[in-house]
């Protein structure tokens, strides 16, 4: 008996890790890891405040970095884009 323990304890943890992952909380701290690390597959749309269509369109993978005055950094497939446009970011 005493030889089982080892193995249910092991057990035990892998399925409260299988429950704990399931949580939005943790789905969305893994998606911003994810993000943060890799980019996502985002497309991201630059409009002046006098337009309604889009100045410049940016898709790939892409991450971000919001700023205190409202100006976004994109690094888009490794490359570096500083701006202060308007912007809509979509997740595919």
């Amino acid at each position: 008996m005493r030889k089982l323990y080892p193995f249910l304890i092991i057990f035990l943890i892998i399925i409260i890790l299988i429950l704990v992952s399931n949580f939005p909380i943790i789905k969305h701290k893994i998606r911003g890891l994810e993000a943060d690390i890799i980019g996502l597959n985002r497309i991201v749309y630059l409009y002046t405040p006098f337009s309604t269509k889009p100045v410049k369109v940016y898709k790939g993978d892409i991450r971000f970095e919001r700023r205190p005055d409202g100006s976004i950094s994109l690094i888009v497939n490794g490359k570096k884009v500083d701006t202060n446009l308007y912007y809509v970011i979509e997740e595919k």
